[in-house]
């Protein structure tokens, strides 16, 4: 017989499926921003944050109850097997019960993979937009198609506040990338903390540099100039590129 657990958590799932549904939705139809325009963008990356974490849950969620399902089915046999004609009906029942429970929670799990992908993205897409705008050419470097990247590597520049930094130094250093990528999966994730601490040192050097005596030279540096305030050019020797 069908037991408790098979269509109430086939439900629940739908349930949370459908509420992340609307929330995507809501995002695509507000220029991919679940927040309304003009919302911090702060604000906006916290919401697609928790949008994928929701959905990474679900996925998974959904995809552990579709193998117990799976699991359980086996052929009902024959109707002489059963003791009355409704045993064997009641048997099949339950039988297309858990397949058809099984499918719709695997086709959840598929689809809330996609939408954790596309808030990752959209998320990616907001945390870099600041330095995007200050670095022309970062797509091109850091979205380089020949670079090595792993999947590890790539979510733990997504969760690093220096992510755009340390994308765009991989892109100018695939020699770094490469050596990165060879590593073991926890190394990886090791390195690409190294790199952000790099950052941090060399950001805390650039903001105690004392401000240059104009008056001495007659020409002003960029020491102890702030980040946001630097040219491109400027910019890119503060970092080393």
């Amino acid at each position: 017989m069908t037991t408790p657990d098979d269509t109430p958590s086939a439900d629940e799932a739908a349930l949370a499926f459908s509420a992340l549904q609307d929330d995507a939705s809501e995002a695509a139809g507000q220029g991919g921003s679940p927040q309304r325009k003009g919302a911090p963008r702060k604000a906006r990356v916290d919401r697609l944050i928790r949008d994928k974490e929701v959905a990474d849950a679900l996925a998974q969620t959904s995809a552990a109850q579709a193998q117990q399902l799976r699991q359980r089915l086996q052929s009902a046999g024959r109707p002489q097997d059963y003791r009355t004609p409704e045993d064997y009906t009641r048997a099949v029942a339950e039988q297309a019960v858990r397949e058809v429970g099984a499918e719709i929670l695997a086709r959840q799990a598929e689809q809330a993979r996609e939408i954790a992908a596309r808030a990752a993205y959209d998320a990616w897409g907001e945390t870099t937009a600041a330095f995007r705008e200050k670095v022309p050419d970062f797509d091109e470097v850091a979205h380089n198609p020949n670079l090595a990247v792993t999947p590890i590597m790539a979510e733990s520049i997504r969760e690093t506040p220096r992510g755009a930094e340390i994308a765009y130094f991989l892109g100018k250093n695939p020699g770094e990338a490469q050596r990165i990528a060879a590593l073991p999966p926890v190394s990886q994730v090791m390195a690409i903390a190294r790199l952000e601490a790099r950052l941090d040192i060399a950001q805390a050097a650039i903001s105690r540099a004392p401000e240059p005596i104009g008056a001495l030279t007659g020409r002003g540096g960029n020491a102890g100039k702030p980040l946001d305030q630097m040219s491109f050019d400027e910019y890119r020797r503060a970092r080393g590129f």
